[in-house]
C-alpha cells in the first residue's frame, strides 16, 4: 500500500533554540528581581517638570528690566519662568534658581529669576557665545538642571 505524502510542513523552534531562550529569559528575570531585592533602584530621584527659557538681547532696555538698577544698554540674558507642575516645590523668591554662565555662578541681581510663573530675570552677559545653565533649587533640598544651552 502506498504511503500518503503529507504536504503540510511542521514549523517549530528547535529544542536547542528553545532551551537558549528559556535560559535567557530566566537570567533576565533573575537580574530584575535581584536589583529590587538589593536596593539598586532606591536612589532614583523624581525628575521635576519646570520650563525656563533664555533669550539673548543686544541691549537691556526698560522693556526687559522695569527698574533703574539694571545695566541699561549692556548685552544681557533674559530668563523667563514658564511654569510646570513642580513650581510649588521650588524654594521661594530668588533662592528658587541658580544661574551659571560659562561655569561661574551669577549672583542674583536687581531682577533675579524667581519662582513665580511668568517672572523674568535679567542678567548681564557678554556679546560672544556663552554656556548657560539654570539649576532649580527645591524645598526638599534637591537640585536639578532646568536649562542647559548655549547663547
Amino acid at each position: 500500500m502506498p504511503q500518503k505524502v503529507n504536504d503540510k510542513k511542521d514549523k517549530a523552534v528547535s529544542p536547542v533554540i528553545g532551551s537558549i531562550l528559556l535560559v535567557a529569559i530566566t537570567v533576565m528575570i533573575t537580574g530584575i528581581i535581584a536589583s529590587f531585592v538589593f536596593g539598586m533602584t532606591g536612589d532614583i530621584q523624581k525628575t521635576h517638570i519646570i520650563a525656563v527659557t533664555v533669550q539673548k538681547v543686544d541691549k537691556i532696555t526698560s522693556e526687559h528690566c522695569h527698574c533703574s538698577c539694571c545695566a541699561m544698554g549692556a548685552v544681557g540674558l533674559v530668563f523667563t519662568n514658564h511654569g510646570g507642575m513642580d513650581i510649588p516645590l521650588l524654594k521661594n523668591g530668588s533662592d528658587a534658581f541658580t544661574v551659571y554662565i560659562d561655569g561661574e555662578e551669577i549672583a542674583p541681581g536687581s531682577m533675579p529669576l524667581m519662582n513665580n510663573v511668568g517672572s523674568s530675570g535679567v542678567y548681564e552677559s557678554q556679546p560672544e557665545r556663552q554656556h548657560v545653565v539654570v539649576k532649580g533649587n527645591f524645598i526638599d533640598g534637591t537640585h536639578q538642571v532646568i536649562l542647559d544651552t548655549w547663547r
